[in-house]
């Protein structure tokens, strides 16, 4: 019972987070009121935005103007929840707050490049925003600081073949993981990158020669905190 209440309340996030991202011009009073349907902007019922359950009863369909409710909302709403239990049942190195903070704004913003090839400022905010409660600036070492510099020299030079959004949001990064767990994340987002690419090309997600790279970046960063110690252990000396 309690994995089931602890899977709905990461499924409720991560509704709330992909309805965020919809929102265009974003308020304290939008933050506080109900979901809203993508088609036809109509303010949901409490009974219809249940997570999960609302897409099954509905069929998909929005009950007001039966348009399609978007499958990624159903599929996000489904991450969310496994988010929340696989620490449960898989070693995690990594802190639990922190990987939950990440993992909920990298899965929205994954979304978000998916469908509109762009990592939104406002997650970008908040991931900052989070990082210095969690990690606060006083624990910035001068590793992290070299990392973000490269990171931006890298963003001016190769801002052709690599978004700015995805370097804003690996020098975020770089302010709550360590350097070696950033390191692995940026080395395994473009061989999984390469992998999603039949995939991506096959559902038409992306047109080239842009590529949504956050999901590459979300993946690569599920690896490392789960395999964090086996990479160490294979690439810890080239790395």
């Amino acid at each position: 019972m309690g994995i089931l209440l602890l899977f709905f309340l990461g499924s409720a996030m991560m509704s709330f987070l992909m309805q965020l991202a919809d929102i265009r011009h974003l308020s304290i009073q939008q933050l506080f009121s109900r979901s809203c349907c993508r088609a036809c902007e109509q303010q949901l019922a409490l009974y219809d935005t249940i997570p999960l359950l609302s897409f099954i009863v509905l069929k998909g369909y929005c009950r007001h103007c039966h348009s399609p409710i978007p499958k990624d909302l159903f599929i996000a709403e489904i991450i969310g929840g496994c988010i929340v239990i696989l620490p449960i049942y898989a070693t995690l190195f990594l802190n639990t707050t922190l990987f939950y903070t990440i993992s909920f704004l990298l899965l929205v913003m994954m979304f978000q490049d998916i469908r509109c090839l762009i990592v939104p400022h406002r997650f970008l905010f908040l991931l900052f925003t989070c990082s210095l409660f969690l990690t606060g600036l006083s624990s910035f070492t001068l590793k992290q600081f070299v990392l973000m510099a490269v990171l931006l020299v890298c963003s001016l030079c190769l801002h052709r073949y690599i978004g700015m959004g995805d370097f804003k949001l690996l020098m975020t990064l770089s302010i709550l993981l360590p350097p070696s767990f950033l390191l692995f994340i940026i080395w395994l987002t473009f061989p999984i990158g390469l992998l999603l690419f039949p995939l991506f090309y096959y559902c038409r997600f992306f047109s080239p020669p842009h590529y949504p790279l956050v999901p590459a970046i979300y993946l690569s960063f599920n690896v490392v905190a789960f395999f964090y110690p086996t990479l160490l252990a294979l690439l810890g000396g080239i790395i």
